[in-house]
């Protein structure tokens, strides 16, 4: 699904909004199960880098007529962070 995607937060540190807001980055949204785990990425058009971290243990927190919000974990594997920082 494309989608726009915002990091709120850096490390477990909360973002200032101008940060949030001038990192806002657009994909494909991909959700998956890994075992009893629900993960999510935002992926670049080449479908191979990262726009934003891969993020564990999601959910769904919001769903209206602007988007949905999703939580998780920011998960940072050895060998699948493709392109990010």
């Amino acid at each position: 699904m494309l989608a726009m995607g915002f990091r709120c937060r850096r490390q477990g540190l909360l973002l200032q909004r101008d940060q949030i807001m001038s990192g806002r980055v657009r994909g494909d949204l991909r959700v998956h199960r890994e075992g009893m785990k629900r993960v999510t990425v935002l992926l670049a058009p080449d479908g191979e880098r990262y726009l934003l971290p891969l993020v564990d243990k999601v959910k769904l927190v919001a769903i209206d007529e602007r988007g949905l919000l999703l939580t998780g974990i920011e998960a940072f594997r050895c060998g699948r962070r493709r392109g990010m920082e």
